[in-house]
């Protein structure tokens, strides 16, 4: 496998926690979100904080999933397009289209399905 492919196997690229970095609107909302949090906190009680602190944390880890979900299933749905493409290039059709392009993925180019 390249390097790229064996990071994202192992978890190493994690796009979402940092995809905003280098985004001037996004970093204006994060500026103009600490500003607010800032405002409000000093007018909750103890217990109000802990819950606004609890909302925001499972709003955050419930957006975060859902960028991964997005990027795992354009991930996915990418890897699709480009082994329909290849098979086509190949010749390949059929149920036993995906066996014999993982074979020649790996470079095995002479596979038994063929």
């Amino acid at each position: 496998m390249t390097h790229t492919i064996e990071a994202l196997w192992n978890g190493a690229l994690a796009y979402c926690e940092h995809c905003g970095a280098h985004d001037p609107e996004a970093n204006h909302l994060l500026v103009e979100r600490a500003k607010l949090r800032e405002r409000l906190w000093g007018e909750l009680t103890e217990d109000q904080r802990t819950q606004l602190d609890t909302y925001l944390d499972r709003t955050e880890r419930y957006t975060l999933r859902m960028m991964e979900l997005a990027f795992r299933d354009g991930f996915s749905a990418g890897v699709r397009l480009l082994a329909e493409v290849l098979c086509e290039g190949w010749g390949i059709a059929g149920a036993a289209a995906p066996a014999i392009f993982a074979a020649r993925m790996a470079g095995n180019m002479h596979c038994a399905a063929e």
